[in-house]
């Protein structure tokens, strides 16, 4: 029987082929099945073609992951170190705040063993004490007051620490200042004209080297003054509605301690 098969072709095919050119010449070939030989070529070629389409779609699969990793490596806006947030607000104009301008805290002023700082010299605002002129050293705490008075033509609107320091000194050094944890309140002031404002306020008659001893000893171990005259001042810290702090400092006034 002549195969009449093409280089290349399997069986099948030159099979469906050579029954194909039969049929044409009008020789019936018996016993073949022309669609069961296609059905079964079709059979072989259809798991390469989901092969390829799985290739396939590993291939896109890989696109789109290698999509998401590239972007993630494009890295996020929010994602800029503390030094970038710097470098962005120096290019934006932003500017931190002068040193020179930002006054010491009220509380820390008047650092034991150091000079006292000159009273204010503000003509409209002005602060005082009003403690015992004498007292007792035994006695320990002596009671007081620190007060503000509104001595300008204009309304003063503020806020401030709800405790006033107040320092004692001598000869202008400094011995003993208000210390410990301060109470976490705002004193709001408001006032006209010629009103004011007080503060409830103690001084302690001892006295302390530097600020660690004040800081780590508790205030009954610190050593008491001597008999003598003394004087006590205060110093407050205003912040004003347009985000100012102003600063002021009461004039001493004096104490005998016996």
């Amino acid at each position: 029987m002549p195969t009449d098969r093409h280089p290349g072709a399997n069986p099948h095919e030159a099979e469906l082929r050579a029954s194909l050119q039969r049929s044409a010449a009008h020789t019936p070939l018996p016993g073949i099945d022309a669609a069961a030989v296609i059905r079964r070529s079709r059979g072989r070629r259809t798991p390469k073609l989901v092969a390829a389409g799985g290739i396939f779609s590993l291939a896109v699969l890989g696109i789109g992951v290698a999509s998401v990793t590239g972007l993630q490596n494009l890295g996020s806006p929010f994602s800029g170190t503390a030094g970038s947030s710097q470098e962005s607000a120096t290019d934006s104009g932003l500017a931190a705040p002068d040193a020179a301008t930002v006054p010491v805290p009220a509380d820390r002023l008047n650092p034991c063993g150091g000079s006292l700082a000159p009273p204010s010299t503000d003509a409209d605002i002005t602060l005082t004490v009003q403690f015992p002129t004498e007292a007792a050293i035994a006695a320990g705490s002596i009671s007081g007051q620190v007060t503000l008075t509104n001595t300008g033509s204009d309304r003063l609107v503020a806020s401030s620490a709800a405790v006033a320091p107040v320092t004692l000194s001598q000869d202008g050094t400094v011995l003993w200042h208000t210390n410990g944890p301060m109470i976490l309140s705002l004193a709001t002031i408001d006032l006209a004209p010629g009103e004011s404002f007080s503060w409830q306020a103690s001084v302690l008659p001892a006295h302390c080297t530097d600020e660690a001893t004040l800081e780590t000893t508790a205030p009954e171990s610190l050593p008491p003054v001597d008999p003598g005259l003394y004087q006590v001042s205060a110093a407050v810290d205003l912040s004003l509605p347009n985000g100012t702090v102003r600063q002021l400092l009461g004039t001493p006034a004096d104490i005998t301690l016996r």
